[in-house]
């Protein structure tokens, strides 16, 4: 825990600054922050989460995320016969994503999810299928190894509803300056 405070006046250096680094909003309701090849600074808040987003997914890389402030709920999946029907498809991750696969039908069942609060860290192998929902103005560092620019995830989606999009894009300028208000004000409480 020694570490948390000096992570979180680095983590306060970069909010005070940050209409002046290159924000993008995922649809999963978060402003994201590339920093160099380490990872991404998120910014959890739901008022950016894209209409009818499908939040179970995975990942092509394996992940660390420590939790800067707030709290965080991480849930997993894992498919099981006689499991909750999803549809299942694979993409092509980034920018640039798109589908590369039809949609076929898998069974899932949801496992005991997992709270994480500030100092906490958890991973995520890439294949784990997840879910992750946020307390609005959650701050967290993502690890991240990836070897190449573009990978391959699968997303789910309950049977019987339309997928939806996370696609990143680039933040709107009074997006930045709301989201990150909200948690410089929250930290100071």
């Amino acid at each position: 825990m020694a570490l948390l405070p000096a992570l979180q006046l680095a983590v306060l250096a970069i909010l005070d600054g940050a209409q002046h680094y290159g924000w993008s909003v995922q649809g999963f309701g978060m402003l994201r922050l590339y920093i160099r090849d380490v990872g991404r600074l998120h910014i959890w808040d739901r008022s950016l989460r894209y209409p009818n987003v499908t939040m179970v997914h995975n990942h092509s890389w394996d992940l660390k995320s420590s939790v800067v402030m707030g709290t965080l709920l991480n849930t997993r999946f894992v498919p099981t016969a006689g499991g909750q029907p999803f549809h299942c498809q694979r993409l092509i991750t980034g920018y640039d994503s798109q589908m590369v696969s039809s949609p076929t039908l898998v069974e899932l069942s949801q496992q005991e999810s997992e709270w994480y609060g500030p100092g906490e860290i958890y991973t995520q192998q890439a294949q784990e299928i997840h879910r992750t929902d946020a307390e609005d103005g959650t701050v967290t560092i993502m690890e991240r190894k990836e070897d190449v620019v573009e990978g391959y995830a699968d997303v789910y989606w309950p049977s019987g509803t339309e997928w939806g999009t996370a696609k990143p894009r680039a933040a709107m300028p009074e997006e930045i300056r709301r989201v990150v208000g909200n948690v410089l004000e929250k930290w100071k409480s």
